[in-house]
């Protein structure tokens, strides 16, 4: 089923009748593009600086997002203490300037730097705009305003590396750093509108009487047992999980399957790539459509099984076509487990928590991914590429049996359908059991 387009005009109206949610979007989209150019900009000026070494590029890289994992329990708390807009902004001048500087480095050093205090800015930013979404549409909307979100980015993950690409070739690095600094820019300025309309305001309770340690340190343990209480907030984080080390793990391999499975030049796995965000694009179109109409465990299950299915009848496929049509699959299902889950947390999570839970959120996807692409190394240099690969698949799909089984997700589930009416869309799972206790 195919979403209509008359509903699909009322998912962009959001951007006309929602004005904070536009400066949202459009900040978040435009500073992405950012991102996309610095990951091809970044490595460039590594391999120059380093005379053409290939290490240099992995630890350029490594830099650019182990920031996410380690600085996001400083983050969260942060956030939620301060004002979320500023800190989106502060980040946003601070990359700014950082990848200006970029174009002075002459030291493999100074690109380390750069690149580690770039991935600090995204580590605050990311769950400041996690945590102000919800103030710029109404619950309802949540689905909608991630669904377009998602969408959003997948058409930029596409194009933004290739546009850096471009530029490198066109007009030199330096020309790169420049469009990278000037994205950051613009998207400072959208947020300086979200600033000046009273958004991102800290929900958090007054802090306890102590030193600014103290109180950092009192938050962070709050933002963890917070989870305790919270059981849909805890169980979302926990299908997270399984999403980072699965996920992980077959993005690694995607190089390893189009040149050994299907005997193709290693760059082809660009089309992998594409086939994938096309498929997460119009997923999301999807999402947006039926998201409302079917209990989110429900839909959570429907797309581990349906992406860990295509990614296991992959090893069946001799056809690079056909493999690419499976990919294309697979990031149709995946949809099903990004905007929904953001939205259902964005819905039931307490606002004074909400970088705190976000934050953690980044956290558990960075440290996924990282252990994941580690043991996926050393698991295939041992077992073998199908082995290695039909074992992710399998834990792709496990995590469609674990939102089925999950006490809360279940709890939530059977609400909805307690309380649906004819006529009347549910909100699936918008009542967290913890909420609704206080």
């Amino acid at each position: 089923m195919a979403p209509r387009p008359g509903r699909i005009r009322q998912l962009v109206s959001l951007l006309g009748t929602r004005p904070d949610y536009r400066r949202l979007a459009l900040a978040l989209i435009i500073s992405r593009i950012g991102t996309g150019v610095s990951t091809v900009a970044l490595p460039v000026a590594a391999l120059r600086l380093s005379g053409g070494q290939s290490i240099p590029l992995g630890v350029t890289l490594a830099l650019f997002y182990g920031p996410q994992m380690l600085f996001g329990p400083l983050a969260g708390p942060i956030v939620d203490r301060g004002n979320r807009v500023r800190v989106m902004l502060a980040a946003d001048v601070a990359r700014a300037l950082l990848i200006a500087s970029a174009m002075l480095a002459d030291q493999l050093a100074h690109l380390y730097a750069i690149s580690f205090a770039l991935g600090i800015g995204t580590a605050f930013f990311l769950p400041a705009f996690q945590s102000v979404l919800p103030e710029t549409v109404s619950e309802r909307e949540l689905m909608d305003a991630n669904a377009l979100l998602y969408s959003s980015r997948s058409v930029v993950d596409i194009g933004a590396p290739a546009l850096g690409a471009g530029i490198i070739a066109l007009a030199g690095l330096d020309a790169a750093f420049a469009l990278d600094a000037a994205t950051y820019v613009i998207s400072a300025l959208f947020v300086l509108g979200l600033a000046r309309s009273g958004v991102g305001a800290a929900a958090a309770s007054p802090a306890p009487a102590g030193s600014r340690i103290r109180q950092f340190a009192h938050d962070l343990v709050e933002g963890i047992r917070y989870h305790r209480r919270a059981p849909v907030v805890r169980d979302l984080l926990l299908l997270l999980a399984v999403t980072a080390l699965s996920a992980g793990g077959l993005n690694l391999l995607l190089v390893l399957i189009t040149s050994r499975h299907f005997g193709r030049p290693e760059e082809a796995v660009g089309l992998i790539s594409t086939c994938m965000a096309v498929g997460i694009t119009l997923g999301n179109l999807l999402i947006a459509y039926i998201g409302q109409r079917v209990p989110r465990p429900y839909l959570f299950a429907a797309g581990y099984w349906l992406s860990g299915g295509a990614a296991l009848l992959v090893l069946g496929a001799s056809s690079f076509a056909v493999g690419l049509a499976l990919f294309l699959l697979a990031g149709f299902a995946n949809a099903a487990f990004h905007a929904p889950p953001d939205a259902w947390v964005q819905e039931v999570a307490d606002p004074a928590f909400r970088g705190r839970v976000f934050a953690l959120r980044n956290v558990t996807m960075s440290f996924g991914f990282v252990v994941s692409t580690l043991l996926t190394g050393v698991i295939t240099a041992a077992a073998g590429l199908q082995v290695t690969w039909a074992g992710l698949a399998a834990l792709m799909m496990a995590g469609g049996v674990l939102a089925l089984a999950l006490p809360s997700l279940r709890a939530a589930c059977r609400e909805t359908s307690a309380a649906a009416t004819p006529g009347t869309p549910g909100t699936p799972g918008t009542a967290d059991p913890a909420q609704s206790a206080d």
